[in-house]
Order: structure tokens, then C-alpha cells, then sequence
């Protein structure tokens, strides 16, 4: 934030009046008290509201050369303003100790040259925190304990002498099963260790690059060890490698140690997603409270309302890894040959209005799977920005078509089930029992596919739209497959989940329609609701934040910009990761896209938009 602070400052001190050509004088007048408020909140209304680190505010603010002046006062008396250690700076001093989680207001008053004042009001909020006992100047043969408080899986972490796929540190969430670790001052930070046999085994960062110039990065243990130093701002210890700083920590839900750039954390994310690592005391660390163990659901109806109740970026359980069976309802992203992965999107039971997205699904099969084949799946369940998803890791267990499905079924000796539940769709070939108005279902049979020979019966169907089916529908069932006496039949309890209408008589929805003229970056730049229609827009593309999204902004002739949240081929079934290198956008190409205006933070974006053309 000071980084970006200044550079706005600079950028307005530059800024010249402009006078008007005429024969009568032209007055121009200065920035208003209105005016320097209003760039004040722009400036801070998007800071992180839970702040669990001392941050600076500005002082002083410069619009056109016009000076104007600011001071801070907060209504809780455990927060302290004080001066800033940076020039035209004030620090927010907050608890390194905290209970319960403490909302406060943070006023600006901002002055002009007259003495005039006008007021601004920022909502913020204390987490939960102890940062009491956190040690950056460790002292030697005194036993700390390694650890992270996460708050995405809901507790706090202790280093282990394990390691995941020999590149990241497990974690326990026991301080007590915690090994012990030491520090040794070394070229100006310290060295970090742990014994396993007796023998210093040391904390060490390292990264490789593969000819393609991806970088691994890893922590480890080894013989030599890394250097580590102190940043006190985000309560983070740092090392360099190959020119490059790195942190120790870890983000998202994940739950081991490892290092990231140092440039990905900063005080307004600190302890929100980015959790880094640090040292304290081991008798602390062991006498403090065990954090109660996450609760663990055992159905999967419980375990996909568990999940659909997640806040934004929680995950399930603290990561417990679920295992979930569902039908493919949708090929979000293609199979990756280069990454061999795939991401659709499941439907669980009959639980057709709480979809999950299985994100970059690996396994055997995965680039075989399709919409309709039903698939067991195994990871991470987590709210990723509202949408509730298997996170990146998730693996395919199992998978069959609904080929197999039915040949399976009709291979049941009489008497017995398939193992799991099914969904198939098919179209109806009889309605051997009209619908009954005082029990509500129906008994039909399906055909599946061309599997004429293999129908399927089900029998005391239930469910919206069972009234109205009709031979010559067709239809989507969920339930158990049994033979029954010799006949293979979804049995009693299935459910409709889906009509489709007749064969050959459905009409396909309505395509929207795809408009012919481009709308101006600053028309939908200026937009403040989000809106489901398709805008047509062309911009050069300015910086390319994300590439394997796709997140990128394009802006006009003007220098006004938008952002686009996600890029797609024109099909939209292709991401831009999965698009051959050529057709890629890069900076400095013009570009048309496709797509909807979503709102984030306030402002307008375009969302999971399609690339109609690149020049």
C-alpha cells in the first residue's frame, strides 16, 4: 500500500493545470476538500477489513500541487495511531493479542489549507490473534516450535520431520507430536533445525527450472541449510534463492510448509491467505489449548451441504479429504495433455441445485470422462470465491459410462444392487404404471443410449415433472440399480432429476444473442451491476495477470481499462492455459472478447470471457 501510495502521489504532483485559449480570462479552480476526501476513500474503501498486523495510512495527500492534510482516530482504546517510521506516514497499532474477534472504526479527517475539515469512516475488524509469543530473535539451544496459524482450515499448524513428495514440510495440528526446533545466528539471520537420529537436519529452500522456465520450488531438510531472515511487518521469515526472495509459509487451504515469493505477501493479507511460518516458544506452543479437531461428515448429502455453507475461501474440514460419486454435468476445461488434468463439474445424488466443479481432476481415465458418465472422485472440498469446488490435487478414483453402468446391471445375479447409485438418462419406451395422484410417482422404462436390448425400469419414480412424462420423453434418473426377480430396474425411491422432452420434438433453448457492434471499454468500466447479457469489447491487451486463467486487462485508445476474469477459445470449452501457445493473448495484442459483466470489489469485470479474435 505505501508502495502504491507514493506512486500516486508522484504521479498527481506531475500534474499540470491546463488553461484555456479565448479572449475572456478562464479561472481554473483547485481541487476541493470534497474532492481530496473522495481520493482518500478510493485509496483505502478496498484495504483488507480483518486486520491482524499494524498497518500505515497517509498523512498527507496531494491533489494538483494543493496540499491537504490527515488525521486518524479510532473508537477502540486497545488500537493505537502513532506515528509511522515512513515520512507523511501514520501506523494503526493493533493487539498482538486478541480473544475474540473486535470490529473499530477508523476515521480520516482530512483538512485543507483554511482549516476546513471533512470526514471519511473505514469499517475494520480485529481478528482472534496471539502474536504474543512469536520470536524473531531466537536465541540458541532454546527449544521453539515451527508453526502457522491457518485460518482457512481453521487451526494452527506445527512443523514436522515429514515430507510430502520430498519438496514440502508436513504439518501436525498437535503441538505436542511437533518435533523441537533450534536456531543458529548465521550471516546475518539464522539457521533453523530439527534432530532426526541425533543429527541437525536443517531448514532448506531451493527451487529448479525446467527448460520451459518453470520454477519448482521446495523446502526441505538437509545438511547445510538456508539463511533466514526476520520481516517484521508481516511477522514472516525470508530467504534468497537465485537472486529471487522467498517466504516461508503457506496459502490458499493448504496445510504444509512451503515458500513462495516474498512479493505475494503484505500486511493486508497476512493471516488471510498467506499464512507465513514462524517460531514459538515450545512451552507456549504446548500449553496452549488443542484446538478442537474439525467436524467430519460421513454422508454425501451432508458433505455437500457442509460445503455449500462454507464461507468464501474455507475449506471443508480443515482438509479432510472426501470422496464424492456424481454425474458429469459439465467439461468446464478440456484434458490438458501437457498438465493431464480435466475440470468438469459433478451433480451428487439428486442434489441437482448444489453442483460441484472438480478443479484440474487427474487420474486414469480423466481424459477419457464425459458429460453423462458417472465418476468417483477424491480431495479437498472448498469455497473458492463463492463456488464450491474438489481443489487443484483432486484425483478420479473410478469412472463408468452409462454403457457400462447398465451392462454391470444387467450382469447382477438376481436379488442383489450395484454397489453405488447411478445416474442415466434415457428416453422412455413404456409407462408401465400411469401416475399416481395419491402416492406421486410413476413406473417407466428407459432405453440408455442404443442399448435397446438392456432397457431399464423405473419403477415408483418420484419428483417435480413425474405427473407430466410421457413415453418418447426423455428423462434423467437417479437411484439404485437392482435385478429384481430377473428384471434390472432403477427400484423403489428413484428419482427424476431431469425432462428433456420427446424425442425429435424438443426445442432447443433460445441461444442469446451474440451482438454485432464492439460496447466501449468505458461504458462497462462504469457499469455498477453485474449483468448476465453478452457484451462484445475490444482493447489492446495491457498486462496478462494470470496465465493459466487467463486474467488479463485489455484498455482503449483513452487509457481507460477493463479486467477479464477468465479466457476462453471461442467455444468457451478451451482455457487459456489449454490453448496452443500462438493463440494466447499476449501484451500489445488487440484483442476481442466475449462475455458477461461481473462485480467484484465494486468494480466491473468481465467474466470467463470468450476470444473471438486476436490481431
Amino acid at each position: 500500500m505505501k508502495k502504491l501510495f507514493a506512486l500516486l502521489l508522484a504521479m498527481l504532483m506531475c500534474m499540470s493545470c491546463l488553461a484555456a485559449c479565448g479572449d475572456e480570462p478562464v479561472v481554473i479552480e483547485g481541487p476541493t476538500l470534497d474532492d481530496a476526501a473522495a481520493y482518500l476513500y478510493n485509496l483505502y474503501k478496498d484495504g483488507a477489513v480483518s486486520t491482524p498486523s499494524d498497518y500505515d495510512v497517509a498523512g498527507k495527500i496531494l491533489i494538483d500541487s494543493v496540499p491537504f492534510t490527515v488525521t486518524w482516530t479510532v473508537d477502540n482504546t486497545a488500537i493505537l495511531i502513532e506515528e509511522s517510521a515512513t515520512a507523511g506516514f501514520y501506523t494503526v497499532n493493533v493487539p498482538d493479542k486478541n480473544e475474540a474477534e473486535m470490529p473499530y472504526v477508523l476515521t480520516a479527517t482530512v483538512s485543507d489549507a483554511e482549516g476546513n475539515t471533512t470526514t471519511k469512516t473505514f469499517n475494520r475488524s480485529m481478528p482472534v490473534v496471539d502474536k504474543s509469543s512469536i520470536v524473531s530473535n531466537p536465541e540458541a539451544d532454546t527449544a521453539y516450535k515451527f508453526f502457522m496459524a491457518q485460518a482457512n482450515v481453521g487451526q494452527t499448524l506445527y512443523a514436522t520431520h515429514e515430507l510430502q513428495d520430498n519438496k514440502y514440510i508436513k504439518s501436525t495440528a498437535d503441538a505436542k507430536a511437533a518435533p523441537d526446533f533450534f536456531a543458529e545466528a548465521a550471516d546475518g539471520g539464522f539457521k533453523f533445525y530439527t534432530l532426526i537420529d541425533g543429527a541437525k537436519n536443517y531448514v532448506t529452500a531451493s527451487t529448479t527450472k525446467s527448460e520451459d522456465g518453470k520454477v519448482s520450488k521446495y523446502l526441505n531438510y538437509s545438511a547445510e541449510g538456508t539463511v533466514w531472515t526476520y520481516v517484521a511487518e508481516v511477522n514472516a521469515w525470508t530467504t534468497t534463492v537465485d537472486g529471487t526472495e522467498y517466504v516461508v509459509g503457506t496459502y490458499s487451504s493448504y496445510n504444509t510448509f512451503c515458500i513462495s515469493e516474498s512479493s505475494y505477501i503484505n500486511a493486508e493479507n497476512t493471516g488471510k491467505t498467506q499464512f507465513p511460518a514462524g517460531l514459538v516458544p515450545k512451552a507456549d506452543a504446548e500449553s496452549a489449548a488443542p484446538a478442537e479437531g474439525p467436524e467430519v461428515y460421513k454422508t454425501a448429502a451432508d458433505i455437500v451441504n457442509a460445503a455449500y455453507a462454507l464461507a468464501e475461501d474455507a475449506v471443508l474440514s480443515a482438509g479432510e479429504k472426501y470422496t464424492l460419486t456424481g454425474v458429469i454435468t459439465a467439461v468446464n476445461s478440456a484434458y490438458s495433455e501437457q498438465y493431464g488434468n480435466v475440470t468438469v463439474t459433478i451433480t451428487v445424488a439428486d442434489m441437482t441445485d448444489k453442483p460441484i466443479e472438480c478443479f484440474r481432476l487427474k487420474g486414469e481415465g480423466a481424459d477419457k470422462i464425459q458429460v453423462g458418465d458417472n465418476i468417483t472422485v477424491t480431495g479437498v472440498i472448498k469455497n473458492y470465491k463463492g463456488k464450491v469446488e474438489f481443489d487443484a490435487g483432486c484425483t478420479l478414483d473410478a469412472y463408468q459410462t452409462a454403457e457400462q453402468i447398465v451392462t454391470a446391471a444387467y450382469a447382477l445375479e438376481q436379488g442383489k444392487s450395484l454397489e453405488n447409485k447411478a445416474t442415466l438418462t434415457g428416453v422412455i419406451t413404456a409407462v408401465n404404471t400411469p401416475y399416481s395422484e395419491q402416492y406421486k410417482n410413476v413406473t417407466v422404462t428407459i432405453k440408455v443410449g442404443e442399448m435397446a436390448d438392456k432397457l431399464i425400469e423405473c419403477f415408483r419414480l418420484k419428483g417435480e415433472g413425474a405427473d407430466t412424462i410421457k413415453e418418447g420423453d426423455t428423462i434423467t434418473v437417479y437411484g439404485e440399480l437392482t435385478n429384481y426377480n430377473g428384471k434390472i430396474e432403477f427400484n423403489s425411491g428413484c428419482v427424476l432429476l431431469a425432462v428433456a422432452g420427446a424425442e425429435g420434438e424438443t426445442e432447443e433453448p433460445a441461444a442469446p444473442a451474440v451482438p454485432t457492434e464492439t460496447t466501449p471499454i468505458a461504458t462497462l468500466a462504469a457499469m455498477t451491476e453485474a449483468s448476465t447479457e453478452s457484451f462484445l469489447v475490444k482493447g489492446k491487451v495491457s498486462e496478462v495477470k494470470n496465465t493459466t486463467y487467463g486474467n488479463l486487462y485489455i484498455q482503449d485508445e483513452a487509457g481507460n481499462t477493463l479486467y477479464i476474469y477468465g479466457l476462453y477459445d471461442a467455444t468457451g470449452a478451451v482455457r487459456y492455459d489449454a490453448m496452443a501457445a500462438d493463440d494466447q493473448p499476449q501484451v500489445g495484442d488487440t484483442i476481442t472478447v466475449l462475455g458477461p459483466i461481473s462485480i467484484y470489489k465494486e468494480t466491473p469485470q468481465l467474466a470467463n470471457a470468450k476470444l473471438i479474435a486476436c490481431e
